[in-house]
C-alpha cells in the first residue's frame, strides 16, 4: 500500500515550513538519544548510528509543541481508519515525526518496513508522509514495492547498516506476489500513505536542496505493547506493563 492522499492548503503549508525553520534552528534531534518525559536518557544503536544521520535528521512530537498541526492530524486520522477498516475503533496517534535530508553526505534511506522497529503486537499500523516542499526523484522520493505488505514483517533491516537491495529482503517465492519499486515523487503538501508493512525506502538526496517531509503515525486502539523499548524515547512509557494498549494522553488523537 503506496498512494497518494489529498493536498493541503497553501496556508497550512506554509506554517508547516515555519515550524520547520524554527525547529531545525533550535538544534537537537531524536537522533542524539536525548532524555526522555521522564528525564532519563534512553539511546538505541540505530538511532545513534552514523549512518542514520545520512538518511535524516529527525524531531518527533511536533504536534505536540505547535497545537495548530492537530488538525493535519485529526484530518488523516479519518484516512487512516479507512484504511485500517476498524469499526467504532479510535485511532490512536503513535508519534509524528520531522524528517529532512539535507543536501551533502547523504544516503539513500535503506529499505525497509515500518512496523518491525515498533514494540506493538499487530496489523494496522500507518504512516502518512507528508511533503513539506516538491520532492523530486533526485530529491528522494519515497519508493514503495507494491504489495508488499502482504508478506508480513521481513525482519529488522538494519536501518544503520550497509544497503542492501529490497530483493535482499524476499524469499524467491514472495516475487510473484509484489511488484517492481515505484517511485512517488510529490509536490508540496501531497501525500503518501502506507501500511506498516510495506517495503519502502528512498533515494538519496542528490540536489541542491533539502528533502523535507512531516511522518504522522496511526495505530488501532486496541493495540498491546510487546515489552520491548520503543525506538523514540520520549515513546517508552513509565509504569506501562507487558499487554498494555497504547492509551496515554501523548498518543491520542486531540479532539477525535
Amino acid at each position: 500500500m503506496g498512494q497518494t492522499a489529498a493536498s493541503h492548503g497553501d496556508e497550512q503549508l506554509a506554517r508547516l515550513r515555519e515550524i520547520y525553520e524554527i525547529e531545525e534552528q533550535n538544534g537537537s534531534n531524536t537522533l542524539s538519544g536525548e532524555a526522555g518525559e521522564d528525564g532519563v536518557k534512553e539511546s538505541f544503536a540505530y538511532q545513534t548510528h552514523p549512518d542514520m544521520a545520512k538518511m535524516w535528521d529527525n524531531r518527533i512530537d511536533l504536534r505536540l509543541r505547535w497545537p495548530e498541526l492537530q488538525e493535519v492530524v485529526r484530518l488523516y486520522s479519518k484516512v487512516a481508519l479507512a484504511f485500517i477498516g476498524c469499526s467504532g475503533n479510535s485511532g490512536l496517534l503513535g508519534q509524528d515525526i520531522h524528517q529532512a535530508t539535507l543536501t551533502e553526505g547523504t544516503r539513500q534511506s535503506v529499505w525497509h518496513q515500518d512496523l518491525p522497529y515498533n514494540p506493538i503486537d499487530r496489523r494496522g499500523f500507518l504512516s502518512v508522509w507528508i511533503a513539506v516542499e516538491d520532492v523530486s526523484e533526485e530529491m528522494g522520493a519515497m519508493r514503495f514495492v507494491p504489495r508488499s505488505h502482504r508478506l508480513g514483517p521481513l525482519g529488522d533491516s538494519t536501518l544503520g547498516g550497509r544497503d542492501h537491495g529490497w530483493e535482499e529482503l524476499l524469499r524467491l517465492d514472495d516475487l510473484e506476489i509484489v511488484g517492481q519499486p515505484v517511485t512517488q515523487p510529490l509536490a508540496a503538501g501531497e501525500a503518501t500513505v502506507h501500511d506498516g508493512l510495506t517495503l519502502h525506502g528512498a533515494g538519496g538526496n542528490r540536489s541542491e536542496k533539502p528533502r523535507r517531509g512531516w511522518t504522522i503515525i496511526y495505530i488501532p486502539s486496541d493495540t498491546r505493547w510487546t515489552g520491548g523499548p520503543h525506538p523514540h524515547a520520549e515513546n517508552n512509557i513509565p509504569g506501562m506493563e507487558l499487554g498494555d494498549t497504547w492509551d496515554a494522553p501523548r498518543f491520542r488523537v486531540a479532539d477525535q
